[in-house]
């Protein structure tokens, strides 16, 4: 077992570190984020049949860049059971804020981050990514998604993960080998896998969600896909894939709603006296030329000839 605390400078410490971190689990790089603080120790072990990697941080950022993912002698779905203190990781379009007995899974295809902002005890099971396709196979498999300590599902697997790694016992002979595993993949498939239906669930309700925020923001100009992400807690690439679903895309979205919007203005007669521009700026739109042409390009007609038609019959 490595602990940095043992080398005098902090050149050496790092240099230490990235040595101990590539023996156990494979290309990453430390970036120190406090050198007051910067601390870690690492050792993998195999308990049961089951590879798994204890580990203390602090004061750094552990990624995975792009080149190390692509190596095809490193392929594990990481399981991530935080023992104590705190991390933060991310992937993809995902991040998760980790408390003392939150479960996350990574995939080390791709590339990753985790930060120890102080200090952090981690317990992280290497499974075969090959195996956990196979048991998982048609579902979505969800990634840098925290599973809190306080659901049931999680205090059910927690106990036995802890039971795996108390270190010492014996791996299994013959083909009991996999039993653990199948097990853990079992256990924690409800955890971090979707089935069709329940992604489409999921999307409904953030896009329920969304459309509520813009229906009531729609005049706000400045609404953006991160202001409504912000809103609903996700990244803003995550909305967009959920907009994706219904194929369209969040600018196209808030356009044709701004444009139903002012058609409908337009066409009541308590609002006549209101001049176009008015109308457009009023929806959000901030330059009249540009509201036309895409007013035109949406209902076939110029904005003016389109209220005239509407209230007159012609």
């Amino acid at each position: 077992m490595i602990k940095t605390t043992s080398v005098s400078t902090i050149d050496q410490r790092v240099e230490t570190w990235n040595q101990s971190i590539a023996t156990a689990v494979g290309g990453l790089c430390t970036q120190v984020r406090n050198r007051e603080l910067f601390d870690g120790q690492i050792r993998r072990f195999c308990s049961y049949g089951m590879e798994f990697t204890k580990l203390r941080a602090s004061g750094l950022t552990l990624q995975r860049q792009r080149h190390d993912a692509d190596n095809r002698d490193n392929q594990y779905f990481y399981l991530i059971y935080q023992r104590d203190g705190s991390a933060r990781v991310q992937q993809r379009h995902s991040q998760a804020a980790m408390r003392r007995g939150d479960l996350v899974l990574l995939d080390s295809n791709q590339p990753f981050s985790i930060e120890y902002p102080d200090h952090g005890y981690q317990y992280c099971f290497h499974i075969p990514r090959e195996m956990a396709l196979r048991n998982w196979r048609h579902t979505r498999i969800l990634t840098a998604e925290k599973v809190s300590a306080e659901t049931d599902l999680a205090s059910l697997v927690t106990p036995l993960l802890q039971k795996t790694a108390v270190v010492g016992h014996t791996s299994p002979s013959g083909n009991t080998e996999d039993c653990l595993l199948n097990a853990v993949l079992s256990l924690v498939q409800p955890l971090f896998t979707q089935t069709r239906d329940r992604a489409k669930e999921y999307h409904s309700i953030y896009l329920q969600k969304a459309m509520t925020f813009i229906e009531r923001n729609l005049r706000n100009e400045a609404i953006t896909t991160k202001t409504v992400a912000d809103h609903l807690g996700i990244s803003p690439r995550h909305l967009q894939r959920i907009f994706k679903t219904l194929g369209t895309s969040f600018n196209k979205l808030i356009r044709e709603h701004r444009l139903c919007a002012c058609a409908s203005d337009l066409t009541d007669p308590r609002l006549a006296h209101v001049d176009v521009t008015s109308v457009a700026f009023y929806w959000g739109f901030k330059d009249c030329a540009h509201f036309s042409r895409v007013f035109k390009d949406y209902y076939g007609v110029p904005p003016s000839q389109y209220r005239t038609q509407h209230l007159t019959g012609h």
